[in-house]
């Protein structure tokens, strides 16, 4: 996604970051909980495989390799699915993680073709629009989102709206502008599932977090190049030079490292907010106040005053 300047307009921003993200890490890190899954095994989804989608499919093959097929970690994955309709084009090449034989192929199709002959993974593409009704209910999911408009991502909090009453769909929300990113990670859009994401008394554990557009509603709403006033894409913008050519590769990396923790119980924070320029970075730990005031709510009344 593109910067909110005086610039030609990206259809791949969606609000620009402010002051307070970038603050100090807080002491609420020594009191976060991990998010704790489901148990059973988990089918990953990286939904978008442009200029993050690309560096985040090639971080999981990674990660796949690392940890001998996720089995050293408590929560493995059944099943990788990459979905984009896109077709890889000559401008693609360079900024996302493509050649030029890969111009003219669906980039779902090339990249899942590039990681069975590289590392002998099976990554199943689907070149079409993502739509909550793909998912499986009942199995439990995480979706990588990587898009850049604001219909795609109503389809992912479509898919948390779906999902039940028992946390089983779990988004990452990538975005990024020019020189700065964010990765925001949630699971529901209940009230009520909230009130009862830290289930013992100390808060020792978390499982269920509020959906990223619950957490920031901006990022369902249309930006006026996503309704016909703007014609210019993000790799059209990486090449005037709007959007930085490292930016991308960052988010993913970031959000390659939250998925590993999050498989390995480990996860402390459901938000990170990074800058490239003054090169600092900024996370919401999870703890009740956090979350409380991640949905603008006070903490007595989301969780009853309990300590």
């Amino acid at each position: 996604m593109a910067n909110r300047n005086k610039q030609p307009a990206s259809k791949c921003k969606t609000r620009d970051m402010n002051s307070d993200n970038l603050s100090h890490l807080d002491s609420s890190y020594v009191r976060a909980a991990p998010i704790k899954l489901r148990q059973g095994e988990i089918n990953l989804w990286i939904i978008g495989c442009g200029g993050t989608g690309s560096h985040m499919a090639d971080a999981v093959a990674q990660l796949w390799v690392a940890t001998n097929g996720m089995k050293r970690t408590p929560t493995p994955l059944q099943q990788i699915y990459l979905v984009d309709p896109d077709m890889v084009e000559l401008k693609n090449v360079g900024r996302q993680r493509f050649c030029p034989a890969d111009v003219g192929k669906h980039k779902a199709i090339a990249l899942a073709d590039r990681y069975a002959l590289t590392f002998g993974l099976r990554m199943s593409a689907i070149p079409e629009k993502f739509s909550a009704e793909m998912l499986e209910y009942g199995s439990q999911h995480i979706l990588i989102g990587c898009v850049d408009n604001a219909q795609a991502r109503q389809s992912l909090n479509e898919a948390l709206n779906r999902s039940g009453y028992q946390a089983s769909v779990w988004w990452f929300n990538c975005g990024n502008w020019s020189r700065s990113g964010e990765i925001l990670v949630g699971s529901t859009n209940s009230l009520e599932r909230v009130q009862k994401a830290f289930p013992a008394r100390r808060g020792s554990i978390c499982v269920d977090l509020p959906s990223p557009a619950w957490m920031e509603p901006g990022i369902l709403q249309p930006l006026p190049e996503e309704t016909g006033m703007g014609n210019l894409s993000c790799a059209e913008i990486a090449l005037r030079n709007l959007q930085s050519a490292t930016i991308n590769r960052c988010v993913a990396a970031h959000a390659a490292d939250m998925l590993l923790q999050l498989l390995l119980g480990q996860l402390k924070r459901f938000s990170l907010y990074f800058s490239l320029d003054p090169g600092t970075s900024n996370a919401r730990f999870v703890t009740r106040e956090n979350v409380a005031a991640a949905i603008r709510s006070d903490t007595q009344e989301l969780f009853g005053g309990v300590k």
